[in-house]
């Protein structure tokens, strides 16, 4: 049989590791990066092709509903 102690040691090691784990993924994923994020607008290439992309599945999905196209510029 395990002595109480040694129940106790062990899951104090288990807890012990799990912390040191979850932090190292914290760390990781959040932790500081080299280069600042940039949060500024897109660029305005990245901007026309996000539009032509949506353009594009718009199309598809009035295509594939059955219905005619209808151009609203709002979409754009």
């Amino acid at each position: 049989m395990i002595s109480s102690g040694l129940v106790i040691f062990l899951v104090i090691l288990g807890c012990a590791a799990l912390c040191l784990c979850c932090y190292a993924l914290f760390t990781l994923s959040f932790g500081k990066r080299s280069e600042p994020v940039d949060r500024s607008r897109p660029a305005a290439i990245q901007e026309e092709y996000m539009a032509e992309v949506r353009r594009q599945n718009r199309d598809v999905m009035w295509s594939m509903s059955g219905q005619r196209i209808r151009y609203d510029p709002s979409y754009a």
